[in-house]
Order: C-alpha cells, then structure tokens, then sequence
C-alpha cells in the first residue's frame, strides 16, 4: 500500500495547508475531517460528527482538539485555530509531515523529540480515537 503524505514544505506554509484535506467515514454515516493542520475551514469540519437520526440526524460532537506540549514549563502548540485572521495557536510551525494511509497521521518535531499522532475514526461505531507516540527524543 503505498503511503500518501505530505512533508514540512505544505505542513509549515499555511496557505497550500489549509487546501489540503482529510476525510474519515464510518458504516453509519458519520465523519472526521478537517485540514492537514487540524484548522476547520469548513462548516462540516470536526473530529467527530456522528448520524444519530438517519438520514438527516448527524450532530457535531467534538470540533478539534486544544493540543499543547509542555517541556520543561515552555508551551510549544500542537494544534492551530483560525480567528478571523489571527492564527493561534500556530502548531503547524511545527508540523513536520502528514500522511493519510491508513488513516491520518501528523509527526510534529519539537526540540528533540520527535511526535507521531494519529486519528482513527471507528467504522463500526460513533468513536474517534486520538493517539500520541515518542518516535524519537528523551521523552523526560
């Protein structure tokens, strides 16, 4: 299966970042999606919009994620956010690469370490899975 991704060049200039975007379904007729830096461009965008009342029901549960990490008390944002045209938090300043197979995947660098999170949206129910790894680094 050949891997779809994109490196830091797209990831780190905001612009061709915000073209780029990502789908998720699942068997009942809910979705994830969103841009390759979790900015939501989109009225439909969200982490979690689940069909809870066929054909029409779906429900916005959970829009994104606040994500900051800590090293030794120094913030370093994860996540970015759209407020008319203020960018904050700017995590895709350290977004390395994105890739969608098998499912999306952002790798951000951050001093030394090196930070895989994935997303799986659940096909056979109405749950998203967020999961964050160590690649590489001291993680203490």
């Amino acid at each position: 299966m050949k891997v779809i991704s994109l490196d830091s060049k797209i990831c780190q200039d905001l612009d061709q970042a915000l073209k780029k975007e990502w789908l998720e379904i699942n068997q009942f007729g809910g979705f994830a999606s969103s841009t390759i830096i979790s900015a939501n461009t989109r009225r439909h965008h969200g982490l979690l919009i689940a069909q809870l009342k066929p054909p029409l029901g779906r429900h916005l549960l959970l829009s994104h994620l606040e994500e900051i990490l800590y090293i030794d008390e120094v913030a370093y944002p994860l996540s970015t956010q759209l407020y008319g045209d203020s960018v904050h938090p700017d995590g895709y300043r350290n977004l390395r690469e994105f890739s969608f197979i098998p499912f999306p995947t952002w790798t951000f660098h951050v001093e030394d370490l090196v930070i895989q999170k994935s997303l799986v949206f659940m096909h056979d129910e109405q749950t998203v899975l967020v999961r964050y790894r160590i690649l590489s680094g001291d993680p203490n």
